[in-house]
């Protein structure tokens, strides 16, 4: 079943899409954000394919069996799209990807020992969308990334099959998840998000999506780099903050 053509870049077809709960959405990498980013879309009553490398994991979740224990919140969550058809899981990225309008990217961007970021799975995942993303796509990514690599590398990795442009095919952008471990539907449903897309329209369509599932307030951004900057600035605040906190109980 391909997904029912709705073009991404049309705020007017979006809206609809989500009235009428026909827009279909695939989140790959479903870990410890993956995952409730995945059920809180279908929660929301938009049909979801959570998509993992790890068999072991898409196997219990289709087992029925939550793998977030001390996520509270979720597990009820999980039984009841489980149990309408709205979330499944797979561990075929291609298929996957082809039957949905929206593609979100909850993929880890671990540190090397020399610090740098290592975006090899985000870059996997980009040549899987060069081959099999539908035209009229969105995608949006959730990791944290430096700014500039969505417009320096991503998109090229994705046009790089000669199938699809951007702007033309496809759009792209950026909402950094923000979540505690722990936490993590406390925090999806009161903390603000930052959204930026490569175009002022991206952005907009975005936002609608985030707000109709989360309805948390939404920071619209000029572009995707802003987005990403002032989400790790906030990272370094963050973990300046616990580091001067932990200086004082000492």
């Amino acid at each position: 079943e391909k997904s029912g053509k709705i073009d991404m870049s049309n705020i007017n077809e979006v809206k609809n899409s989500l009235e009428t709960k026909s827009l279909k959405v695939c989140v790959v990498g479903i870990g410890r954000i993956g995952l409730p980013t995945a059920l809180s879309f279908a929660k929301a009553g938009l049909k979801t394919i959570g998509v993992d490398i790890n068999e072991k994991l898409v196997d219990s979740i289709n087992a029925g069996s939550f793998p977030l224990k001390d996520e509270p919140g979720y597990e009820d969550i999980f039984k009841n799209t489980r149990k309408n058809g709205n979330f499944t899981a797979t561990t075929n990225i291609n298929e996957a990807i082809s039957k949905s309008n929206l593609i979100l990217l909850s993929l880890p961007t671990p540190m090397d020992e020399n610090n740098i970021p290592d975006y090899t799975a985000l870059e996997s995942v980009g040549k899987h969308l060069a081959q099999t993303l539908q035209s009229n796509s969105l995608i949006v990514v959730e990791s944290t990334i430096e700014p500039g690599f969505i417009e320096n590398t991503l998109i090229k990795i994705i046009e790089g099959a000669n199938r699809l442009i951007i702007g033309k095919d496809f759009t792209i952008g950026v909402c950094p998840e923000n979540a505690n471990p722990g936490e993590i539907l406390h925090d999806f449903t009161s903390l603000p998000r930052l959204v930026g897309g490569v175009d002022e329209q991206t952005t907009k369509i975005i936002s609608l999506i985030y707000d109709f599932v989360f309805s948390v307030e939404l920071v619209m951004m000029p572009d995707c780099k802003t987005a990403n900057a002032v989400k790790l600035t906030t990272n370094v605040f963050r973990d300046v903050n616990i580091a001067f906190v932990n200086e004082l109980s000492l």
